[in-house]
């Protein structure tokens, strides 16, 4: 409330622009409306109103779009001291301004295209918290209009003021853009699973191949799609087996979709992006690396199963180990069989106690072992759903082994692994693929009980 005792519209002007400064508060530039005006009330009282109402629209590059909008409303009164003195006859309050309510105040603000909407109410003034966002769904024009509403009484009756605010803004999305293509390069007469990364690429992307030289299509070439966001897709290469291979190929994404760098709709407003790749030689039949993924302790100890654990078993355990296979292609090695082969580089432990299992495995791809999700006991972490399997590497008796040793004493066993495919030795992904496990048994007690406690550890050499 503001009393204003001398006559003259600037003093009120002057008080509602220091109260109500457009542009207060918002980062962008702003579209505003204010409207005052002033009746009288009676021969010397002039009920005085005023609004502001005050918008800004922004778009970001990824689409986002953010609308402020604000609605500030006052009220004041103008009284004439001297002919409010004649009209009083003697009464000392008659020139005192009313206790009159604040103003109520109202913004409503709505995007289009799109209809996002917002509103916040208040007295003497509303702002929508948080501000009004909406994803920008293809380019073109965006417009936020926003009304604003302020409700005065004068103590004689009410007053509703309306406004409106307008701003518009332009959205030109990023264009796409294809960094790399992992891997690269597929085998003739299978189907390789390929990553296309790159920026604002496409939820809906259409996958062409050509050659490179000019040559037009490469209908050798057909695409699977797997997932799509905008910094990566994934799908499938599947290269005919009459492809004579050799050959280099464009590699073309095509799309539109919201949000995401293309355009909404038919082909006037779709987008495109190119990487390479090329066709090699037929597949091979076996995987090339293996990769110790990771090493899980299996630990003898009380409290978990009578029967799985301790005190069943007084001689235990070692840890399992997460392998994945894998080859230039990406391809799904599931099924195939992988065998092991062990030598004993050597051993301190008492004979016929702990020793190197030189006989060999055999291990199939993704197919997860007869004892489940648990062992001794233990729950397992997840069995690894693309390209992996288990080895374990585990000791176990129903008798303390290390039964003529001291508490504390210790011993181990150390063995050299590898993995093959057929006649094939694999290799790491930064060695020869040969692995070092280390077996040690540590005689000590569980709830006063003497036991043997092995532990393994497998590392690439």
């Amino acid at each position: 409330m503001r009393l204003f005792k001398i006559f003259g519209w600037q003093s009120l002007l002057v008080a509602g622009v220091i109260l109500l400064a457009p542009g207060a508060g918002f980062a962008q530039v702003n579209q505003y409306s204010q409207y005052y005006n002033c009746f009288y009330l009676n021969s010397y009282t002039q009920f005085c109103e005023y609004v502001l109402g005050e918008s800004n629209i922004s778009i970001n590059t990824s689409g986002q779009i953010t609308v402020n909008a604000a609605t500030d409303a006052d009220w004041g009164v103008i009284i004439n001291p001297g002919q409010c003195q004649d009209n009083s006859d003697g009464n000392p309050y008659a020139c005192q301004a009313p206790s009159l309510p604040g103003p109520g105040a109202t913004v409503q603000t709505a995007i289009s295209p799109g209809g996002a909407s917002s509103s916040a109410s208040g007295t003497g003034g509303a702002q929508l918290t948080p501000a009004l966002t909406a994803q920008a769904s293809q380019a073109g024009t965006y417009t936020e209009t926003s009304y604003h509403y302020a409700s005065f009484y004068d103590g004689q009756g009410y007053n509703t003021v309306n406004l409106q605010t307008q701003q518009s803004q332009s959205y030109t999305p990023a264009p796409p853009t294809i960094s790399s293509i992992y891997p690269d390069q597929w085998p003739v007469g299978t189907g390789t699973n390929i990553t296309i990364y790159g920026a604002n690429l496409p939820s809906n992307p259409s996958v062409s191949f050509a050659y490179s030289n000019g040559g037009g299509t490469d209908n050798y070439l057909t695409w699977i799609q797997g997932n799509a966001t905008s910094s990566q897709i994934t799908g499938t290469v599947q290269v005919d087996p009459s492809d004579p291979g050799g050959e280099s190929v464009t590699v073309t994404v095509t799309g539109g979709s919201p949000g995401n760098g293309f355009g909404e709709g038919g082909s006037g407003n779709s987008e495109s992006a190119s990487g390479s790749g090329s066709v090699g030689a037929p597949a091979p039949s076996c995987p090339t690396t293996v990769t110790l993924v990771s090493n899980t302790s299996l630990a003898l100890q009380g409290g978990i199963s009578s029967t799985q654990n301790f005190p069943a078993y007084p001689t235990g355990f070692g840890s399992y180990v997460t392998l994945q296979v894998a080859d230039p292609y990406g391809q799904d090695w599931e099924d195939v069989q992988i065998t092991e082969k062990v030598t004993q580089s050597s051993n301190t432990c008492p004979a016929q106690t702990i020793a190197c299992v030189t006989g060999g495995n055999t291990f199939v791809v993704g197919q997860a072992p007869s004892f489940g999700t648990s062992l001794y006991g233990i729950t397992l972490q997840e069995f690894p759903t693309q390209n992996g399997f288990w080895d374990l590497h585990t000791s176990v008796g129903t008798a303390d082994i290390l039964t003529k040793l001291q508490q504390g004493d210790s011993c181990g066993v150390v063995c050299t692994q590898t993995y093959s495919c057929g006649s094939t030795q694999l290799k790491s992904t930064s060695g020869p693929g040969v692995f070092t496990v280390t077996r040690n048994a540590t005689h000590t007690k569980i709830n006063g009980t003497a036991v043997t406690v092995v532990t393994a550890t497998v590392s690439e050499q």
